[in-house]
């Protein structure tokens, strides 16, 4: 939330001239989340997300795609049916392409405070709807890989639906606070690196939460693995905006003697 991310955009405008500015500096692939006046998510506004979706559509053919449900264990039931809602109708006006599908519920829990934190909540009947609506519109599912383990899931449940799992994007979360994933180092990503090979993923994403990318960026290049960066993945109070992140991951990638 804003106050994690001082510099984050909130509004309307200020995601969609945000997001134009990052396409400016390089990203190929544009994500962004919903909030309220006060700085707070607010991922079911359908209204915030349509206005977003079509001011950038207006100027790019870029993809871009929305964060639409962020439930903790504890918060109230929704119905599978209400779960990808949103989606559907983005989809039906022609708005949308990808959509998050995180394969599995994870406890965040931080460093110092091990016994605390929450359950983020993606329950596998949710996961399977979620590969069903990719195999009636088309949608391509952009996944969160907070454990090895989901990546599992997500080959298994893309199977059960008759979708190419293949297809989807797989954005493998790592943290340097957070108690999930591998440590985020060389021999981190070459553990995972190898673990999704086994798994039968061929082309994964290095990304975070409370994560400096930068740190490791070289060994995950290194590994053929794409990159994400913004101020979701960013340590905490980050001074860089996101366009600013963009332009250093290319100049990065460009001095490693890689194109975009």
């Amino acid at each position: 939330e804003r106050e994690a991310q001082p510099l984050a955009p909130v509004t309307v405008a200020a995601v969609i001239d945000e997001a134009m500015a990052c396409l400016g500096e390089g990203a190929s692939i544009l994500h962004y989340h919903a909030y309220d006046a006060a700085g707070r998510h607010a991922e079911r506004n359908l209204d915030f997300h349509r206005a977003v979706l079509e001011g950038v559509r207006a100027r790019t053919e870029a993809v871009i795609y929305p964060t639409t449900a962020m439930r903790r264990l504890g918060q109230p039931p929704m119905p599978v049916e209400e779960r990808y809602r949103i989606e559907r109708t983005l989809a039906a006006e022609g708005l949308l392409d990808v959509f998050v599908l995180d394969p599995g519920s994870c406890n965040f829990a931080r460093e110092g405070t091990a016994g605390q934190g929450f359950v983020y909540l993606n329950p596998p009947e949710e996961t399977a709807s979620g590969f069903a609506l990719a195999r009636e519109t088309g949608l391509i599912p952009a996944m969160a890989i907070y454990e090895l383990g989901f990546a599992r899931a997500a080959q298994a449940m893309a199977a059960e639906a008759g979708v190419a799992a293949g297809h989807a994007l797989h954005r493998v979360m790592f943290s340097d606070r957070y108690l999930w994933g591998a440590p985020p180092s060389a021999a981190g990503l070459a553990a995972v690196g190898q673990a999704m090979a086994l798994i039968g993923v061929r082309r994964w994403m290095l990304a975070g939460i409370d994560f400096d990318v930068f740190a490791v960026m070289g060994a995950g290049l290194e590994l053929g693995a794409d990159v994400r960066v913004g101020l979701e993945d960013a340590p905490r109070g980050s001074e860089m905006g996101n366009a600013a992140q963009v332009a250093r991951a290319r100049a990065e990638i460009a001095a490693s003697g890689r194109g975009l």
